[in-house]
């Protein structure tokens, strides 16, 4: 487990690295695509606060912008509704579950490598990500409700901001006229605590399965 000064450092690497790709690339053309991905989550919770955690599943569901710096590079932007969570977490003599409703904003970099042929290519990637926790839940076993996540409930208030890294491999295929469809497996792992309880952390981590559709925008002689 990477130690939380360590995780800060890493996202703030990566950060760099993306704008520095995107100051200093020269492509000779530029495309724009948009469009709209969806899929299933599976996430866990890791920390001080977290003996142990089971998983919890949820969807996402959102928009997909992609800057492509030629024809291997291609920066991506994405604004998602996400769910995460985890369950059977052990509190006291009974266990909780979790579930956060996230708005995030990862920003991306990735390399194609054409696969098979046919329009098809392999894109492994990675970036930094601002998330925003619209809702935070906690249940104890056996009920059916969710409990506000705030002072006095298992884990305490929830923190609002998280930052995470996300990281993992795009599976696309190009149409002709330039459209993509796409199978993203992606990992993300939260830098910052999104529960603080009595001086303790607990950390979100997502594994998302999503399909992508985009359209080109633009295509432009540089």
């Amino acid at each position: 487990m990477i130690p939380g000064d360590g995780r800060r450092r890493l996202a703030a690497v990566i950060a760099g690295g993306v704008l520095g790709l995107v100051l200093q690339a020269t492509p000779g053309i530029a495309q724009l695509h948009v469009g709209i991905q969806t899929g299933g989550t599976i996430g866990v919770m890791s920390g001080s606060f977290v003996e142990r955690t089971d998983i919890a599943y949820g969807a996402t569901i959102g928009a997909d912008v992609e800057y492509w710096l030629g024809e291997r590079w291609v920066i991506d932007a994405d604004l998602t509704l996400l769910q995460r969570g985890a369950s059977n977490i052990p509190f006291e003599a009974d266990v909780v579950d979790f579930r956060f409703n996230y708005l995030e904003t990862p920003l991306m970099v990735g390399h194609s490598f054409p696969i098979l042929g046919g329009g098809w290519a392999f894109s492994p990637y990675a970036g930094v990500s601002a998330g925003w926790i619209s809702d935070c839940g906690v249940r104890f076993e056996g009920q059916s409700h969710y409990m506000k996540c705030e002072e006095g409930n298992p884990g305490g208030p929830v923190t609002k901001v998280d930052v995470s890294v996300p990281f993992g491999v795009a599976f696309r295929h190009r149409y002709p006229g330039g459209s993509r469809l796409a199978l993203d497996l992606r990992y993300s792992v939260s830098v910052t605590p999104v529960l603080r309880p009595d001086g303790l952390e607990a950390r979100s981590q997502v594994l998302q399965l999503l399909f992508a559709f985009v359209l080109p925008l633009s295509e432009v002689d540089r």
